[in-house]
């Protein structure tokens, strides 16, 4: 499968370019030796959207904290199938509780603002 270096998106097979970023697509990921031997990736929140998901991902690297989005859905396999249908969110462990800092800022200051709108 094709991925996108800018945003580490996959795509299905025959897409050269990523939509998003405007970038030739590659057959795999870059990996550098430190990713490969000292970081480990959690996951920091579980959407059913891709685009939920990216949203997050573009917000953690807008603030320096890499992320990437993995698609673990299944096409067959209804929403509400645990695991299965999940679009995951991950960050590297040693961002994690930046990260979540970060996360729930955003959605207290999006709750106040639809309170204020009503």
């Amino acid at each position: 499968m094709p991925y996108c270096p800018s945003c580490g998106y996959e795509f299905q097979e025959g897409m050269t370019e990523c939509p998003d970023c405007k970038v030739p697509l590659l057959d795999k990921l870059p990996e550098t030796k430190e990713t490969e031997e000292h970081e480990k990736w959690v996951v920091i929140r579980r959407v059913s959207v891709m685009g939920e998901g990216k949203i997050i991902r573009g917000l953690l690297v807008a603030n320096n904290i890499p992320a990437v989005v993995e698609d673990v859905t299944f096409g067959m396999i209804p929403e509400t199938m645990g695991d299965l249908s999940v679009i995951k969110v991950l960050v590297r462990e040693q961002d994690k509780n930046r990260a979540e800092a970060l996360l729930k800022e955003q959605e207290e200051s999006t709750a106040e603002e639809d309170v204020s709108e009503d």
